[in-house]
C-alpha cells in the first residue's frame, strides 16, 4: 500500500504500467499495453514519476525478497501489513522490476 501511495489503482500512476513509468522488463507486457524498452540494469533515482507521498521507483528498479510466502493469488491477503505465512517457506516471492509470470 505504500508504494501506491493510497491509491486504489493497480500502479500509483494508473490502472497500467509501461517502460515509460517505470524500469522493468518491458518485453513482458501488462494488460494490452505494447512492448517497450528493457534496459537491464538500474537506473537513476528520479527519472520516473514519484507517488503522492513524493517517492520516487516505488515499482520497478530492483527486486526484492519478500517474507511472505508465496501464494497463487492475493485472496486471503492480510490487511493490516503483517506477513502472509502459512508455512509454503520453499517459495518467497521476488517481486519487484521485473513482471513475471508464474505458471
Amino acid at each position: 500500500m505504500r508504494a501506491r501511495a493510497g491509491t486504489t489503482t493497480p500502479f500509483y500512476f494508473g490502472e497500467t504500467i509501461t517502460s515509460e513509468l517505470v524500469n522493468y522488463n518491458a518485453n513482458y507486457t501488462y494488460a494490452d499495453e505494447p512492448e517497450g524498452e528493457f534496459r537491464q540494469e538500474t537506473t537513476d533515482v528520479g527519472i520516473f514519476p514519484p507517488n503522492s507521498f513524493g517517492l520516487y521507483d516505488m515499482h520497478g528498479n530492483l527486486w526484492e525478497w519478500c517474507t511472505d510466502d508465496w501464494h497463487p493469488n492475493y485472496e486471503g491477503v492480510p490487511t493490516d501489513g503483517s506477513f502472509w505465512l502459512d508455512g509454503n517457506k520453499n517459495f518467497s516471492p521476488l517481486r519487484g522490476g521485473f513482471l513475471a509470470q508464474v505458471s
